[in-house]
């Protein structure tokens, strides 16, 4: 790929770096000297103080940043002709990573799972999966792809915690724990989607390892963290042998679509930095 490199810290030394910010029509203005066919979005604000009391200022910035600075960000290439959209959103759409007291509608978890967070980070992601399906009925031959990515880890992460030490560290965030996908994955899988074109449309697809980072089945660490909650769950996926062990979220759209599955076994589940 010729690739170029937005950033509004410092310059990217190994591509084409272009210094700015996505939500500046000023600083998009210098990417008009180059041709783009395909973009992968994967900026976004992080501010810690939107999880705190006295949070309106915060959040208020985290939305303009990240929602309108997205909308900024493809509008203007829209009208220069790139059709072709990655956009990297989360899991935390769910509601899984920040809302203790989540279940999901169904398991394995769905790509289109409705947004059920309870927190301004996954409420912002929902609104830009809402703005990029916006963005196509407005224009309906682009093709726009948005990722929902598990919590991402280093390729070789650190050995499984051994399974007391495991339930301890997932209780309040089970869906999120067991949902880990290797930063290697995410990087082959962003690449085959600027490859291979999913054609006009927008749609959503879970981005998880193909294996739940448990070191028990699914079915028994769910019971064991969510105690009578777990009855509200259908696991007769998890009983069918050889699905044990099966990725909470649903990977199947990105097999069909992308004709990608995650190849990194990421069974380790040593604390990941969820914040």
């Amino acid at each position: 790929f010729d690739v170029v490199a937005l950033s509004r810290s410092k310059p990217v030394e190994t591509v084409v770096s272009v210094l700015g910010s996505y939500a500046s029509p000023a600083d998009l203005e210098v990417l008009d000297e180059y041709e783009i066919d395909s973009v992968v979005h994967l900026a976004v604000d992080r501010d810690s103080r939107v999880f705190e009391p006295d949070r309106f200022e915060a959040e208020d910035r985290h939305l303009r940043m990240n929602v309108l600075g997205t909308r900024t960000l493809l509008r203007f290439l829209i009208r220069r002709g790139c059709r072709r959209f990655i956009v990297a959103s989360s899991i935390a759409v769910t509601g899984c990573v920040f809302g203790e007291a989540f279940l999901p509608r169904k398991i394995p978890i769905p790509d289109d799972h409705p947004c059920d967070a309870v927190d301004v980070y996954g409420l912002g992601k929902a609104f830009v999966e809402d703005l990029a399906f916006f963005l196509h009925r407005e224009n309906p031959d682009v093709d726009i792809s948005l990722f929902r990515l598990g919590a991402v880890v280093p390729k070789n992460p650190p050995p499984p915690a051994e399974p007391d030490k495991f339930i301890e560290a997932a209780r309040g965030r089970p869906f999120a724990y067991m949902s880990l996908v290797a930063v290697s994955d995410v990087v082959e899988a962003l690449a085959t989607a600027v490859e291979r074109p999913a054609g006009a449309g927008a749609r959503r697809l879970n981005l998880v390892s193909s294996t739940a980072s448990t070191p028990i089945p699914v079915r028994d660490a769910l019971r064991i963290i969510l105690g009578e909650r777990a009855a509200e769950l259908d696991m007769r996926h998890y009983e069918r042998r050889g699905y044990e062990k099966a990725p909470l979220f649903s990977i199947d759209r990105l097999r069909e679509i992308y004709d990608f599955c995650p190849s990194v076994d990421v069974l380790s589940t040593a604390n990941p930095d969820l914040s």
